[in-house]
C-alpha cells in the first residue's frame, strides 16, 4: 500500500475525520485530503506525530516492507510479464529492477525476477551478447536469492547458477555450489552432479552416479507399491490390490533386477487374502529363482554399475541356505503364516527346490 492509502485506512480505523487529524497536527483539512489522494505528502517533521495519531509506526506509514508474500511476488511478476508482452523487454527489465531496488531483502522476489526475465529472453531468442549486461544482472539476482533463509528459494537460485557455470565450463564454481546441497535437500544432488560430470566428458562417473539414483528409485518404487497393496487389502479393495500387485511384478520384470524380488507383492497379497494355495505356488517360484543367475547389466539400464560382487555372492552355494533361513524364519514368526510350518505342502516345496538337506 502507498502512504496515501495507509493514512486514509488508519484514519478510518481510528474513527477520525480529516478535520480532526488536521487539528491535531496544526494543518488544514484540505492538506490532509491531499495527502490521502496522493496529491501531496506530509512534511517529514509531521510524520512521527502523524504515526502516533493514527496508531501505527513509521515503517508502516512509509510503506517500508522488507519481505513480500508469495501472492505479492506473483502479482509483481504478472505485471512484469504483461509489460514485456505489451511493450518491450527493456521496459519490463527497467520495472523489474525498480522493484528489486524497492525490496532489496526479498530473496523470493530476486529469484522470481531473475527467472521471469531470463524466461522472456529465452522465449524471444535473445540470449545473446546484445543483452549481456541484463544477463549479468540476472545472475546477480540469483546470487542474492541464494542467500535466502528459505531453503527452497536458495536451492533454486543455486541450481540456476550451476546451470550457468556449466554452460561457461566453470566447473569448479559449479562444484562448490553442488557441495552445499545436503543429502536431504529437495534438489536432486546426484542429477545436478551427473550433468556437470557429463559436461566434463566424465561419462563413466556420470553413468555410475545416475545408475545409483535409478537403483534407489526402483527400491523406493517397490516399497511404495507393496504399501499400496497392503492398504488396498486392509480396505477390502481386493481388485485394486490385485492390479497393484500385477503392476509391481511387471515393473520388477521390466527393470530386470534379481528375479527373487518379482514375487514379493504376490506373496504379500496372497498372505493377506489367506489364499494359501497361491501363496505356496508363488513361494516355490520365489525359492526356485535363488538358483538363477542375475545379470542386470544385460538390460542396458546398468552399463556402468559393477555387479560382479553381487553376482559372486548370488552364485555362492551357501546362498540358498541363507535365504532359506531368512524365508522360513519370516514364515514361522508371522502369526498369519506360522501354521505352514507343519503343512506338508511346504516341506514338499522345499524338497523340490533343493533347499532341504
Amino acid at each position: 500500500m502507498k502512504i496515501n492509502e495507509i493514512i486514509r485506512e488508519k484514519r478510518l480505523e481510528k474513527g477520525l475525520t480529516q478535520k480532526q487529524v488536521a487539528e491535531y497536527l496544526g494543518v488544514t483539512a484540505p492538506a490532509v485530503n491531499k495527502w490521502e489522494t496522493g496529491a501531496s505528502y506530509p512534511e517529514i517533521t509531521l510524520l512521527p506525530i502523524l504515526a502516533r495519531i493514527l496508531g501505527t509506526d513509521l515503517n508502516t506509514l512509509l510503506s517500508f516492507q522488507e519481505n513480500l508474500t508469495e501472492q505479492e511476488v506473483s502479482e509483481i511478476i504478472r505485471h512484469i510479464t504483461e509489460v514485456a508482452n505489451e511493450k518491450s523487454f527493456e521496459e519490463a527489465y527497467a520495472q523489474a529492477m525498480k522493484k528489486a531496488a524497492e525490496y532489496p531483502n526479498s530473496h523470493i522476489l530476486m529469484l522470481n525476477i531473475g527467472l521471469i526475465l531470463e524466461g522472456i529472453l529465452i522465449m524471444n531468442g535473445n540470449l545473446t551478447s546484445e543483452y549481456q549486461k541484463e544477463q549479468e544482472e540476472i545472475e546477480r539476482l540469483y546470487r542474492r536469492a541464494m542467500e535466502s533463509s528459505d531453503e527452497r528459494v536458495g536451492n533454486q537460485a543455486k541450481t540456476m547458477l550451476i546451470s550457468k557455470y556449466r554452460e561457461r565450463k566453470e566447473y569448479d564454481k559449479a562444484q562448490e555450489l553442488i557441495d552445499t546441497f545436503h543429502d536431504e535437500s529437495p534438489i536432486d544432488k546426484r542429477q545436478v552432479q551427473a550433468r556437470i560430470l557429463m559436461a566434463q566428458e566424465k561419462y563413466e562417473e556420470a553413468g555410475k552416479l545416475t545408475e545409483q539414483k535409478l537403483i534407489k528409485l526402483i527400491s523406493d518404487l517397490y516399497g511404495t507399491l507393496l504399501t499400496l497393496v497392503e492398504l488396498a487389502v486392509k480396505e477390502k479393495r481386493l481388485e485394486d490390490a490385485k492390479k497393484i500387485a500385477e503392476i509391481y511384478k511387471r515393473n520388477a520384470m521390466q527393470f530386470e533386477m534379481w528375479e527373487f524380488g518379482w514375487y514379493s507383492a504376490d506373496i504379500q497379497l496372497y498372505s493377506s487374502l489367506e489364499d494359501w494355495d497361491r501363496f505356496l505356488e508363488t513361494l516355490e517360484l520365489m525359492l526356485s529363482s535363488l538358483k538363477k543367475e542375475c545379470s542386470p547389466q544385460k538390460s542396458g539400464l546398468f552399463h556402468y554399475t559393477d555387479f560382479s560382487k553381487q553376482k559372486e555372492e548370488r552364485g555362492n552355494k551357501e546362498l540358498g541356505a541363507k535365504m532359506q533361513t531368512m524365508i522360513l524364519n519370516g514364515l514361522y514368526q508371522d502369526e498369519a503364516t506360522a501354521f505352514l510350518k507343519d503343512d506338508p505342502r511346504l516341506q514338499e516345496i522345499l524338497e523340490r527346490v533343493g533347499l532341504l538337506n
